[in-house]
């Protein structure tokens, strides 16, 4: 069966007619939020939020400033151009993780180019 977590509704709505899910309502927070009162360095993040990302991002403004040297890793798609613009913005430097794990530099425009597909993206400041 193909399943699917979202916390957007119009994600989930593709799902709302079969027979294999059940929708639950879970309480969400903002990193900002959870993170308030913890000075604890973070190294890394991994976003896979089914288009949520740009979302995720706004919502760790201030866990990003607070950690200058937070590397992101994050999927690829149209849907998450906002937040890749919204990195980008921020001083972060954009590589796709290629197959043989090495660091390739890309461009939002690399990423224009339809006969690519771009798989996981690493961000990080220089």
């Amino acid at each position: 069966s193909d399943l699917s977590s979202s916390f957007l509704p119009e994600a989930v709505e593709q799902y709302r007619d079969r027979d294999c899910t059940d929708q639950i309502n879970v309480q969400c927070v903002s990193l900002d939020e959870f993170f308030c009162r913890c000075n604890d360095k973070i190294d890394v993040l991994k976003i896979d939020a089914e288009g949520a990302e740009n979302h995720i991002i706004a919502g760790a403004a201030e866990v990003i400033q607070r950690n200058p040297q937070i590397k992101i890793l994050m999927e690829y798609s149209e849907s998450n151009r906002p937040a890749v613009e919204r990195l980008l913005s921020l001083g972060f430097h954009m590589r796709n993780i290629e197959h043989d794990s090495s660091l390739k530099p890309l461009t939002v425009q690399d990423l224009l180019d339809e006969k690519t597909t771009w798989g996981m993206l690493f961000f990080a400041r220089e």
